[in-house]
């Protein structure tokens, strides 16, 4: 079984950004052990998952992401829906639509199964899959009756009306988890995996690693990494540019993330004080104060002496 998500950034390229993609899998081996992997791209939506799951079998737990189409075929692995990503989109209805809570209500109880089953130490069991169809089959049950009769009261494009769409074109891929134990509810193990990598990671887009850039066969941390920037930050890449630190890529520069300007300031050496002047003067210290007092004293005067 493997656990992917993907996750949108925008990359600077010379004089325009272009749409790039953060892939995570997830899976575990035979001895139980998380292994992860991580592959970053510009654009091809299908590509890097044919690339990584083509000729695979087993269970892909993923979203409705229409990239995954290429893999999950007959002859390929079995998709799995994602819960998360359902109830999202009934939160995000609920704003013009109240009666997305009853939606939400249902998802709860869902989730509320398998709290009881972590609670017993009977996850992955067959007394697992034997909960699910005795609690969770009748809830599903009374969700897919409740959207039917939902669907014609909303417009297709209203946040409701998408919610539903999105429950009712992935029914089938939502509703596996009931016969088979092994099957979790979501995907939210691959989507919180780049947050739980590492430093690096949770720094921002900006100080991607070495191990999200790299391919098979390419170096690892502290080999050569690389051609310089092309943007010109003196640092090395083999992403020809560096994402801009808060990912949005909305500038040309690609200055490495460093301490807050306050750091920056309380580091500085403490300026000497300054003597008052009359209103107007340069104080003392300046380069200008020997020039303004010339031009201001009286011939004569204790100032000019």
């Amino acid at each position: 079984m493997v656990w992917a998500d993907e996750t949108p950034l925008r990359v600077l390229d010379v004089k325009r950004t272009k749409l790039g993609y953060l892939w995570t899998f997830l899976t575990q081996n035979e001895e139980g052990e998380w292994l992860i992997g991580y592959r970053f791209i510009r654009g091809g939506a299908s590509k890097t998952p044919k690339e990584v799951l083509g000729g695979t079998s087993g269970a892909l737990v993923v979203d409705a992401y229409a990239g995954y189409n290429a893999v999950t075929l007959p002859q390929g692995p079995l998709r799995v829906g994602c819960w998360a990503h359902v109830r999202r989109r009934f939160v995000d209805a609920l704003a013009t639509a109240p009666e997305a809570r009853e939606a939400l209500d249902f998802i709860l109880e869902l989730y509320r199964v398998e709290a009881q089953a972590r609670d017993a130490d009977m996850v992955r069991t067959v007394a697992h899959r034997e909960l699910r169809q005795l609690r969770s089959a009748p809830v599903l049950a009374q969700l897919h009756a409740w959207l039917e009769a939902q669907a014609p009261r909303h417009p297709p494009k209203s946040p409701l009306g998408q919610a539903i769409s999105y429950v009712r074109q992935q029914w089938e891929a939502l509703t596996r988890f009931v016969e088979n134990e092994r099957l979790p509810l979501d995907n939210n193990r691959s989507e919180a995996a780049p947050e739980k990598s590492g430093r690096r990671w949770r720094e921002g887009p900006g100080a991607l690693s070495a191990a999200v850039q790299r391919r098979p066969g390419q170096p690892g941390r502290g080999e050569d990494l690389g051609t310089p920037c092309l943007l010109g930050c003196g640092r090395r890449t083999r992403a020809q540019v560096h994402l801009r630190p808060d990912g949005r890529g909305r500038s040309t520069s690609c200055a490495p993330v460093g301490p807050p300007l306050r750091q920056l300031r309380a580091r500085e050496a403490p300026r000497p004080a300054r003597e008052p002047g009359p209103l107007g003067a340069p104080t003392s210290g300046s380069i200008l104060s020997d020039a303004w007092r010339g031009a201001h004293t009286m011939p004569g005067s204790p100032a000019s002496l």
